[in-house]
């Protein structure tokens, strides 16, 4: 249900988004929450050893761009994350961009909070087609019951038009059209977007 709910607010705000309506800065301000304050912060990672499957440069290695909500410690006069950590990332007509005065209920780059055991870790899947904030408000949500919840971006499928290294990333799909060599060793992942393309 919480899924459902997920799904249809992020439509919501997306149709309010394309039909010019105003958003106000705390979009989800009255969502219900755990014991937890909670905290968030963004990353590139690189996996030098993983060639980049959507461009045609053989010299690009896999980057994602990944953000993490996490339980975290009580502090005064906390920043407020933005909704969108970096939205000069994206495409000039990206909805994330018409975003840029919102605030989600998370601290930015907040300590974490104290526990006698470890937090369970979470990854979240996130739409298709959409960055991997789009549904903020249900990774909050999950932080703030005591969970890290890890979400990572799509390169490819999410409009990012460059990494937080400068880098700009080109989505051409030079290597997806053909067919992988015989020979070629790949993951359950990459045999998959082989067979999606």
């Amino acid at each position: 249900m919480r899924l459902l709910l997920a799904l249809i607010a992020t439509s919501v705000c997306c149709v309010a988004l394309a039909d010019g309506f105003p958003v106000p800065a705390q979009l989800f301000a009255g969502e219900p929450r755990g014991p937890y304050e909670t905290g968030t912060f963004e990353e590139l990672w690189l996996n030098a050893a993983l060639d980049d499957p959507s461009t045609a440069d053989p010299r690009d290695k896999r980057k994602v761009l990944v953000q993490i909500w996490y339980p975290a410690a009580p502090a005064r006069n906390a920043k407020r994350a933005p909704y969108v950590i970096h939205p000069e990332l994206y495409a000039k007509d990206h909805w994330s961009r018409k975003l840029a005065h919102v605030t989600t209920q998370s601290a930015l780059n907040a300590p974490v909070a104290s526990a006698t055991g470890a937090f369970p870790v979470l990854l979240y899947n996130h739409g298709g087609g959409q960055p991997h904030f789009s549904t903020t408000f249900q990774t909050e949500f999950l932080a703030s019951q005591g969970y890290v919840v890890v979400a990572i971006g799509h390169p490819g499928a999410n409009d990012i038009e460059r990494f937080p290294d400068g880098k700009p990333y080109v989505n051409d799909g030079a290597r997806w059209i053909t067919r992988p060599p015989d020979s070629m060793n790949l993951s359950a992942r990459e045999g998959l977007e082989y067979r999606i393309e």
